[in-house]
């Protein structure tokens, strides 16, 4: 039974007895306001207490801007009591209508307070365009009035409905890519595989996130360039976070040698020079294995961890450069690329010509064999 219903009940009392007294009305819409303004005071009470232990503002602006709606609220409540045991039909309607308009704005204000600008914007640092605020706010009101005009005043909205579903249809053909791109946004900010300031991978782009949008995600590159990424192409792409699980990220670098040098001294000049190297960091300690045997050169892989992705080309400069002086100054310059190409091209094959053998025929001049190849 709903509250117009239960209210024309008590205003009707049982069959055949008329509406009740207008002192009888009076006294019940007092005792609802007394009570209400009680539990209101409780309720504002305790939320404002678990406002003051939080260190936003927002829970502070809500309690403040939900505090007169709601106490309107109650005195609607209490004198649509009244005006439903007085009989008047026509007054409590239009009560209802103002309740269902106070208590939409107290549901919007408080669902906008603490899902957007707390969860979302304190907690997980999301900025959500007005536009999409406006359009959900806007989506609530609607809904509000639909419920208004079909409980209220009977209005059948099912003919409303079936144009809504029509429209809604048609735009989410018509902004398909765009509402694409906005799902995925949003699911990157609840996922969130990376944040701003991270270094990645994406495909052959590699760059740093500065912004992260409900449409798209922005780059900025090595060469102080900005890529556009749309989010629907992030979320099915493999990424690769140099930022995460934290800062610090392993690079692998080739080091060709000749055979003449043993692999306890390779490693052992290498690792020293790692050492040398001001942005290789200690911990995790360097590393240097033999990762396999080539016709021309024992290939090694040097391993070592930095802290900032962003100078990831300066310090492997560095450590290259570090390699190529010890192993210069002990003797053993490092093999080149183009060399070990060469060294391990295969020798040219040479295809063996043969000769054919002498054929015999006969009909010389003077009748003899004539030996022909």
């Amino acid at each position: 039974m709903d509250w117009h219903s239960l209210t024309t009940r008590l205003a009707e009392g049982s069959p055949g007895t008329e509406p009740r007294a207008w002192w009888v009305a009076v006294l019940a819409g007092l005792a609802l306001a007394a009570v209400g303004e009680v539990a209101l005071r409780l309720l504002f009470g305790a939320l404002g207490r678990l406002a003051r232990r939080t260190a936003t503002r927002y829970d502070d602006h809500l309690i403040a801007g939900i505090r007169i709606p709601a106490r309107a609220l109650l005195v609607l409540l209490a004198v649509h009591l009244a005006t439903s045991l007085a009989g008047h039909v026509r007054a409590t309607a239009a009560l209802i209508v103002l309740e269902w308009l106070l208590a939409t704005f107290i549901v919007v204000e408080s669902a906008e307070t603490l899902f957007v600008d707390l969860m979302l914007g304190e907690r997980m640092k999301v900025r959500v365009p007005p536009l999409l605020r406006q359009i959900a706010v806007g989506i609530v009101y609607a809904g509000a009035a639909l419920a208004v005009l079909g409980h209220v005043f009977g209005v059948d909205v099912t003919p409303l409905l079936a144009t809504t579903s029509v429209v809604s249809l048609v735009l989410g053909l018509a902004l398909q890519q765009p509402l694409s791109n906005l799902f995925a946004g949003l699911l990157l900010h609840f996922d969130r595989p990376f944040v701003e300031g991270d270094w990645l991978l994406v495909g052959d782009r590699e760059g740093q996130v500065v912004h992260i949008g409900w449409r798209s995600t922005r780059l900025r590159t090595f060469s102080d360039d900005f890529v556009v990424l749309p989010n629907n192409t992030l979320q099915s792409a493999e990424v690769q976070n140099f930022s995460a699980p934290s800062r610090i990220t392993a690079r692998n670098l080739d080091l060709p040698v000749p055979y003449r040098v043993a692999p306890e001294q390779v490693e052992a000049w290498a690792l020293e020079e790692l050492r040398s190297v001001p942005m290789v960091l200690p911990e995790p300690c360097p590393l240097v294995w033999l990762v396999r045997f080539e016709p021309a050169c024992q290939r090694y892989v040097v391993k070592f961890w930095i802290e900032d992705f962003r100078f990831h080309d300066t310090i492997e400069s560095d450590v290259l450069k570090a390699l190529w002086r010890r192993f210069s100054r002990e003797g053993v310059p490092l093999l080149q690329e183009s060399a070990i190409r060469i060294a391990q091209a295969p020798a040219p094959v040479h295809e063996a010509v043969t000769i054919p053998e002498p054929v015999e025929v006969e009909g010389g001049p003077g009748g003899e064999v004539i030996r022909a190849r």
